[in-house]
């Protein structure tokens, strides 16, 4: 973890699955109630519970980044050592 000169910390992530552990672990280590992140996106505290609950699994991606900016951190995920390529196939009759 790093601070950068806007006082933005930089958490590194080996994975998008480390994720919603770490914006919990971010919430927590800021001393921010779930109620207090919440009122801070403009939602309801029971969302938040809901989504730490679940691991952020019906959380969308905007309202990810609507955490992560009321954490104020940027997320740096370390790049993959193989590439990965998905396909998508398709017939038509």
């Amino acid at each position: 973890e790093q601070l950068n000169k806007e006082g933005i910390k930089t958490i590194n992530s080996k994975s998008v699955e480390e994720l919603p552990e770490l914006l919990i672990k971010t919430r927590l280590a800021r001393k921010m109630s779930q109620t207090k992140l919440a009122e801070l996106i403009g939602i309801e505290p029971q969302a938040i519970q809901r989504y730490e609950a679940t691991n952020y699994e019906s959380a969308s991606w905007t309202r990810i980044m609507d955490v992560i900016i009321a954490l104020n951190v940027e997320i740096k995920l370390k790049k993959l050592k193989k590439k990965i390529s998905v396909g998508l196939s398709c017939c038509v009759t």
